[in-house]
């Protein structure tokens, strides 16, 4: 078993129990799949909620959004292979189950997990656990084994933004990790690779690696330059599973003259393009809002139908900006987008290149003597820079103005 699904009715909290497994499980052996548009993801659950509900954008459940999540579990090389899903049995679900061999349920309502198990038996996954739900105050309790396999227990606390202690989790994670070593093979695409991310993570010696992005910081940022500087003369530069979007983005601006590929899920090494910013910006697929501010300018984009098209990549370009002064760029897509819209960038003079984290938005800060970034800019989102003289650095933003059509002065 590789794949396996978590399901359950909506309000029950799975993306925020999937939060709690991920911080327990080694992240560079599993990849978690969102089976739904509800515009969350890996950064969600760390950021700081306003800003988390300020950005969120969902999209809609078509054929194109359905296509690529059953590519994208049918390609995933990792160890351990997640699935979220959404909140109803519905034909969408159905293929997506049929993608996978294993499921969870979550539930708020006791009388849907019955439902839940019909639907999931029915379509010839094996079922590993039936869990309550509740928001309440009590503890997490395992129930009675009854002998059949399936972990039985009741989560509670599962609200956004928060980490819980549960009896139950811990023991979903040990069978997480026999999953894990038993797919323990090492991948064709790992052989391939020139960078790693989790050796890269061993080389500069990140201790914490409890989020999704294998504990990438932006303190991290500068080492992982200066490791991987030796293979600046190389011509072609696989990089693997390096899930910080903005790491991902300042190493391919800094392999400037090499091929530089980036490893997709669902479609293997992608080749970055090396682009110009033309005009107002390429039409294929993206949408694109530019404000010019004194200091910089904000570059935010969005997808057309929430799910990017590869086979254009090539074709984005960005709008043309002020190049007297920095860019700060904002928007959701897949880190071969972010990294080719940020390497068109670094092909100009503009002074630094930022991108929007949300994530490190409600995390503590080394540049703040260990504050977390919302206790001292409670309205404006953190933006790391990953080329200029600063590299690292984190600029505030207001949060209004990262997001796609807002036009408001920044606050500093």
């Amino acid at each position: 078993m590789k794949k396996v699904i978590v399901c359950g009715p909506p309000h029950s909290g799975k993306s925020v129990f999937l939060a709690n497994i991920m911080a327990k499980i080694p992240c560079d052996q599993y990849i978690l799949i969102y089976g739904c548009p509800d515009g969350e993801g890996h950064w969600s659950n760390i950021a700081n909620q306003n800003v988390a509900q300020a950005i969120r954008q969902k999209g809609v459940f078509d054929a194109t959004f359905l296509n690529f999540i059953t590519k994208s579990i049918r390609n995933a090389e990792q160890r351990l292979v997640l699935v979220d899903v959404g909140g109803r049995r519905s034909s969408e679900n159905e293929i997506i189950f049929r993608e996978c061999e294993g499921y969870i349920i979550l539930s708020s309502s006791p009388e849907e997990i019955s439902a839940w198990r019909q639907f999931g038996d029915g379509l010839g996954l094996q079922c590993l656990a039936e869990l309550d739900s509740r928001l309440s105050t009590e503890e997490s309790v395992l129930y009675p084994n009854q002998g059949d396999g399936i972990l039985r227990g009741l989560v509670v606390g599962l609200e956004r933004g928060t980490f819980v202690n549960s009896v139950v989790i811990d023991v979903l994670v040990k069978r997480f990790k026999a999953i894990i070593t038993a797919n323990s093979q090492m991948t064709l695409a790992e052989k391939e690779a020139d960078i790693s991310g989790i050796q890269l993570a061993d080389k500069i010696g990140i201790e914490d690696r409890t989020d999704p992005f294998l504990g990438y910081r932006p303190w991290h940022l500068m080492p992982a330059l200066k490791a991987v500087k030796r293979l600046y003369s190389k011509k072609i530069i696989r990089i693997w599973n390096i899930r910080s979007f903005w790491t991902a983005s300042a190493m391919v601006i800094a392999f400037q003259k090499s091929l530089v590929e980036l490893f997709d899920v669902s479609n293997g090494y992608i080749a970055i393009p090396s682009l110009k910013p033309k005009k107002s910006g390429s039409e294929i697929g993206i949408d694109w809002r530019v404000n010019e501010f004194d200091d910089f300018t904000i570059v935010n984009f969005r997808i057309n139908g929430d799910i990017f098209d590869i086979s254009t990549l090539r074709k984005v370009y960005p709008p043309a900006v002020n190049q007297a002064k920095g860019v700060i760029i904002s928007g959701r897509g897949p880190i071969v987008l972010g990294a080719t819209i940020a390497r068109a960038y670094s092909n100009g003079k503009h002074p630094f290149i930022a991108m929007f984290a949300a994530a490190e938005s409600g995390r503590k800060q080394l540049s703040l003597n260990g504050q977390k970034w919302d206790e001292v800019y409670p309205v404006c989102g953190p933006c790391v820079e990953i080329a200029g003289q600063n590299i690292g650095r984190l600029i505030p933003v207001n949060t209004e103005n990262l997001k796609f059509e807002v036009k408001e002065d920044p606050i500093k």
